[in-house]
Formats: structure tokens, C-alpha cells, sequence
């Protein structure tokens, strides 16, 4: 629905309201005017609060501001007061009871009419949700607090509510949105002057560093992050110390600011002993022996890892003894001790079950790393091989959850204009009720209730035309979404497996004379590095701008696809088998003469790559079956990588017409070339 529709319905619902509250001027009278905040309670609100976020208030302190309350306290007093009960609560200590009690706060708040208790009691209802897993009801609520907030005027009320607005869209991953309420919610800090000031600020700031480091804007959050600690150090939050300086180490340590990394997580550890944060205390010293790590300086990396395994294994931390003992069984490998081999792959699968899915991906690039040390080419390519499984995997449902997360927000702005509506009716019902001594009035006003409400339906059908040519759109646009991969526009895995399913032209007898197909596997070299030391914006704008340049090359008849993380796949029709490896080596070419500008920086990057014909002639057999050439294909990708990469293989002809040939080809490819049974071409890539 757009956004003047909305307003065309909320301004005649306020109309319908302004008429049936003249007709009702002596009971508003008889209730008296709307209090204001009361000045006693509210000044003991602001020492309250004050003394929370110092740690030296406590839930009994607030019970006392409570006791001078009743039915006559202003509401919104009431309402910041039941915010505050709310914050002192434990995750735990939230259930059901209090979350009724807060609807119900609301629902008096409404009828209150004002906007700053019933726009307070929305901020604390989002957070309330997003607290319990419920994210399509905080969106509702998110949805009509949006609505009310242009029409307050207090800067405390904002701050609340852009700040609870700014963490349930960054947890959604709508980075922009998020990064636009902080901002607000800054603005609103900045009206303010009083003792607490500086804390709002430094909220306001770290919400801004983490949606900063959602959006890989790393150099923008640790920039945020220094001046976190800043106005930290100006309030006098010591106990904040050894979380910010931890912060501040993981981010350098992601821009490779690898000694400035471990002086800030030495600084954290310093802040954390003096509050005997011994969980803080623990990750720091991992995080010191893994920065050691990445810079081989290994028997430092050791000692301090043995520190905090003996101290892990002293306050039963398993989880972090797991990852220690992981850290330790790898230095042993990489300083020569190869008998650790088998106990480090023990290590690693414990170690598979406590950690996220992202986290033992990475993990796996140190274990390829460990094979290839030690020698074990065979399980360096197999762990390479799990790795991209497993990150194409995790990327499938990344994707999923983001489509996901885009069809809860259509259906969450559905729902608050539903109940936005139906809150306008209850109004409405309610004022007739109150009004049950004024029949006479209503007699008078029925004809114009009838009017608006017939205008309401008429705008509510058409707003409801609108927002269906919207879904509509939305649709078109999953579909695209579905079928194309979001960073690089190419087609993805699932568009070709379809286009595969559907072809026929194999089956087509008068296509016999003409050339095969063929598949070319191709995976860019030593990508992580270009994550690692570059930065991921700059990983993504490589990868687009090779998959400009493949499409450069292709014909309309072809198909280039992103086939996972820095795979791609082409699939061209009719190939003359002859001239293929021409047209490899041409790719290899414009892939790796021309080095890739990235936020002005020179990134040299090559690539290798296997191909195959398709369908392929084996003499004992057609293959038929894409799957299996693509196979064969990635085999031989494979085998160009454990030569040395930036080069092409290409399966030509099987040589040996048996059984086994072929078997061998499709299962064992360095086995078969080794015994002469398949004849391969090599492509050198450029130098």
C-alpha cells in the first residue's frame, strides 16, 4: 500500500473520531483534562535509571517509585516505569504474565490518546517480541510504531523507540533501514543534556558499529567502535571496558591489523580481571593465540594457548577447551609433528558439534591447511571439496532465509494495517458505548458515520487492489531472485539443474551431425586470501567482475552460472570438441591478464579450470548424463589445483574402450591418465 493511501485512511479514521468526540464533549469534561508527567516520579525515574546503568540500583528502588503510584498517575508515567521493571528482568524472568501485562498497558495507553505512552509502550512491545523468537509480531508492532513516531515530541520516547527499531531491522539483516533508525535515535540523544546522555549515546553508538560490521563496512564499525570507547571512558563505564576493547580487537583483527588486534585484546583482558570476568578473560587469550597463529609465530601462540586451556579446563569451560586443545594439536602439525595428524581430525570433529555452521567452515581451511603441511595432498582436497560443499549449503540458506525474511516483512505491514483498522473500530464502538446518553447526537451523526465508513470500505478495497499489483511485483521479483544469483546476476545452480531437467535436444535424431556440448568447471585461486587481506567488499567485487567478463565471451545460446562461492560454470552448445581448448585458454586469459580494481587496490587473479564435452564419446558408451561429465569435469579442476593451479585439464577421449576404462574416467581420472586409458589436454593459464 503506498504511502499516501495510508494517510488518506489514518486522517478519515481521525475524522470519524474528532466528530464522534464532540458529540461526547461533556463526559471528556467530566474526566478532566489529560495529567502531565508527574515531576516527583519522573525526576525519581531518571535517578533510577541512572543508577541501573552504574549497577548500584536496584529492583527495590524501583518498587518504591512504584508504591507512589495509582489509577491517577499520569500514563505515561506508568508506562516508563513498567519499560524499566521490564529492563531489570533476566531473559528468563519474561515469560507470558509479563507480556500480557504489557499488552494490556497498551491497550489502556491507547485509549488514553497519548501518542508518547501508547508510541513507549510499542517500542517496549517490539522488544518484548524479539526477546521471546517471535520476529513476525515485533514487525507488526515495528509497522504501527512507525506510524506514530512523526507525531512525538519527546526526545526520550524517540530514542526507545528508534533504538528498539534499529536492533530488530538489524537482526533481520535490513542493514539500511536499521542504520537510518540509530541515526535517528542519535538525533534524539543530541536534544538532550542531562546526566544521562553520554549512556544513550554510547548505546546509539554501538548499535551502529554492529550494523556497520552486519554490512562488512569493517574500517566504518571499528572507526564507530573508538569512539564507543571514548564516550565510555568520558561517562566512567569501566565495567564496559573489556567487552568494547574485545570488539575492538575482532575487528582489526578481520582488517589484518594483526598487532594492533592483539594490544587490544591484551587491554581487554587487563579491564576483565579487574571485574573477575573470567568468560571474557578466556576468549581473549584464545583470540591472542590465534592472531599468533596467522602470523606463525607459533611457540608464542602456544604458550598462551596452554595458559587459558589449564584455566578453561579449571572452571569447566568445555566448549572453549575444545577449541584450545584444536589451536594446540595445530601448531604441532604445522611445526613438523605430523604423529598429531589423526588427534587434530579428533579435535576437529568434537569440535564440529559446539560451534555454528560458519564457524567449522572456516575451521576446515585450517585443517586443508594442516593436510597440505604434512604432505597429505588426498585429504587436502577432500577437505577443500567438504568445505565448498558445506558453504554452498550454508549459502542456499542464507538466501532462503533472506527471501524468508522479505516475505514476513509484506506480511507483517498486512497485519499492522489490520489491526490499525480494527484499533479505529474498537474506538469507535467504544465511544458509542460511552455515549449511551446521547441518543439524540447520534441520530444526527449516524448519516455521517455511514459516509466515512463507506469511504473507509471504498479506500480499503482500493488500497487492497494496490497492495495485491504489489505482491504481484514482489512475486516477479522472487522469481528473478530464485533463478539468478543476487551478487554477481548470473544464473544459479537451480536455474541450470531446471534447464537440464527440460532438454530434450539429445533425444532429437537430426541432431546427430552436429558438434556436442561442453561443461567448463572453473574456480577462482587462493579466494580467501583476497577475503582475508583484502576484505570481503573487495572478495564481492571480484567476483563480479569476472562474471562480467565470462559473460563477455558467451554467446546468447550459452549459459554462464555462479556454481557456488568463487565456482562458476559454462555450459556452451555446440562446441566443436576441436576448439575447445582454444576457447579455455582464452578464458584463462581474460580472467588473469587483467588484474581487478577493488576500493583502489590491485587484485592479480587467476583461475583453474576442467572441461569435458557433452554429451562425451567413450567408444564403450555415450555419456548422456550431465551430471556425470560434470563430474569427470570437476575431477579434473581438481587435479589442475594439486598441480599448481592457473591452468586448464580437459578430458578428451577416452582411450582404453573397456569397462574399466570408463569406470576409472568417472571415479579414479589421475588413475586413468597414470595407465593411458584417457587422453587429456593441458592449458597453460597466463603467466
Amino acid at each position: 500500500m503506498g504511502n499516501d493511501m495510508q494517510y488518506s485512511l489514518i486522517t478519515l479514521a481521525r475524522l470519524l473520531t474528532y466528530f464522534l468526540w464532540v458529540s461526547t464533549a461533556s463526559l471528556f469534561l467530566h474526566a478532566g483534562v489529560v495529567a502531565q508527567e508527574t515531576t516527583n516520579l519522573e525526576t525519581q525515574l531518571d535517578q533510577y535509571l541512572l543508577g541501573y546503568s552504574q549497577g548500584t540500583a536496584t529492583l527495590a528502588d524501583l518498587d518504591a517509585i512504584y508504591r507512589q503510584m495509582n489509577s491517577n498517575t499520569p500514563i505515561q508515567t506508568r508506562t516508563r516505569a513498567f519499560g524499566y521493571r521490564v529492563m531489570a528482568m533476566s531473559p528468563t524472568e519474561i515469560d507470558e504474565q509479563t507480556l500480557n501485562a504489557a499488552i494490556a498497558l497498551a491497550e489502556e495507553a491507547n485509549k488514553s490518546g497519548v501518542t508518547a505512552a501508547i508510541t513507549e509502550m510499542k517500542a517496549l512491545l517490539v522488544n518484548l517480541y524479539f526477546n521471546q523468537g517471535d520476529t513476525r509480531a515485533a514487525l507488526v508492532e515495528l509497522e504501527l510504531l512507525g506510524r506514530l513516531l512523526p507525531d512525538v515530541s519527546s526526545p526520550r520516547v524517540r530514542f526507545l523507540s528508534h533504538q528498539a527499531a534499529g536492533q530488530l531491522l538489524g537482526s533481520v539483516g535490513d542493514y539500511e533501514q536499521a542504520l537510518s533508525h540509530y541515526l535517528q535515535a542519535a538525533e534524539a540523544v543530541n536534544e538532550t543534556d542531562n546526566m544521562l546522555t553520554l549512556r544513550r549515546r554510547m548505546l546509539v553508538t554501538e548499535g551502529i558499529a554492529r550494523v556497520h560490521t552486519g554490512m562488512r563496512q569493517y574500517e566504518r564499525s571499528l572507526e564507530s567502535t573508538i569512539n564507543l570507547i571514548e564516550i565510555a571512558e568520558a561517562a566512567g563505564l569501566e565495567k564496559e571496558y573489556a567487552r568494547l576493547y574485545l570488539f575492538k580487537g575482532y575487528l582489526q583483527s578481520i582488517l589484518l591489523q594483526l598487532e594492533a588486534a592483539i594490544a587490544s585484546f591484551e587491554t581487554s583482558i587487563e579491564w576483565a580481571k579487574q571485574f573477575d570476568d573470567q568468560e571474557t578473560i578466556l576468549l581473549n587469550m584464545n583470540n591472542i593465540g590465534s592472531t599468533l597463529m596467522e602470523l606463525e609465530r607459533y611457540e608464542e601462540a602456544r604458550d598462551i594457548l596452554s595458559a587459558a586451556l589449564s584455566e578453561a579446563e579449571r572452571v569447566n569451560d568445555t566448549l572453549t577447551s575444545r577449541l584450545l586443545h584444536f589451536n594446540l594439536l595445530y601448531i604441532d602439525v604445522m611445526q613438523g609433528t605430523l604423529e598429531s595428524v589423526p588427534a587434530l581430525e579428533q579435535a576437529a570433529e568434537q569440535v564440529r558439534h559446539v560451534i555454528s555452521e560458519s564457524e567449522y567452515i572456516d575451521l576446515l581451511q585450517y585443517m586443508a591447511k594442516a593436510y597440505e603441511h604434512a604432505g597429505l595432498y588426498e585429504k587436502t582436497i577432500d577437505v577443500l571439496k567438504t568445505q565448498r560443499e558445506l558453504q554452498q549449503e550454508f549459502s542456499r540458506k542464507e538466501r532462503n532465509k533472506a527471501i524468508q525474511e522479505l516475505q514476513l516483512r509484506a506480511q507483517a505491514n498486512e497485519q499492522a494495517i489490520e489491526i490499525e483498522l480494527l484499533e479505529q473500530r474498537n474506538l469507535a464502538q467504544q465511544s458509542k458505548l460511552r455515549n449511551a446518553d446521547l441518543q439524540k447526537k447520534v441520530f444526527y451523526l449516524l448519516s455521517l458515520v455511514i459516509v466515512l465508513a463507506s469511504l473507509l470500505l471504498l479506500l480499503a478495497w482500493r488500497a487492497a487492489r494496490r497492495a495485491n499489483i504489489r505482491l504481484q511485483s514482489l512475486n516477479q521479483e522472487l522469481e528473478y531472485q530464485s533463478s539468478h544469483d543476487p551478487l554477481t546476476g548470473l544464473l544459479n545452480r537451480r536455474s541450470f539443474q531446471a534447464a537440464m531437467t527440460n532438454k530434450q535436444r539429445l533425444s532429437d535424431s537430426s541432431n546427430k551431425d552436429k558438434h556436442p556440448d561442453a561443461l567448463i568447471l572453473l574456480d577462482v585461486d587462493y579466494f580467501k586470501k583476497v577475503n582475508d587481506r583484502k576484505g570481503h567488499a573487495a572478495g564481492d567485487k571480484v567476483l563480479v567482475e569476472l562474471a562480467q567478463r565470462l559473460r563477455s565471451l558467451s554467446r546468447n545460446t550459452d549459459m554462464v552460472v555462479r556454481w557456488g562461492g568463487e565456482e562458476f560454470l559454462i555450459y556452451l552448445k555446440e562446441m566443436d570438441p576441436s576448439f575447445l581448448p582454444t576457447y579455455v585458454e582464452k578464458l584463462l586469459k581474460t580472467i588473469g591478464e587483467t588484474p581487478v580494481e577493488a576500493a583502489g587496490k590491485t587484485i592479480s587473479v587467476t583461475a583453474t579450470a576442467g572441461f569435458i564435452s557433452f554429451p562425451f564419446e567413450s567408444g564403450v558408451e555415450t555419456i548422456h548424463d550431465w551430471e556425470r561429465c560434470l563430474q569427470i569435469a570437476d575431477m579434473a579442476l581438481y587435479l589442475g589445483k594439486v598441480q599448481g593451479r592457473n591452468q586448464a585439464l580437459g578430458v578428451m577421449e577416452l582411450l582404453e574402450e573397456n569397462k574399466a576404462g570408463l569406470e576409472a574416467l568417472e571415479h579414479n581420472l589421475s588413475g586413468a591418465i597414470e595407465k593411458g586409458w584417457v587422453r587429456t589436454t593441458h592449458v597453460p593459464g597466463p603467466a
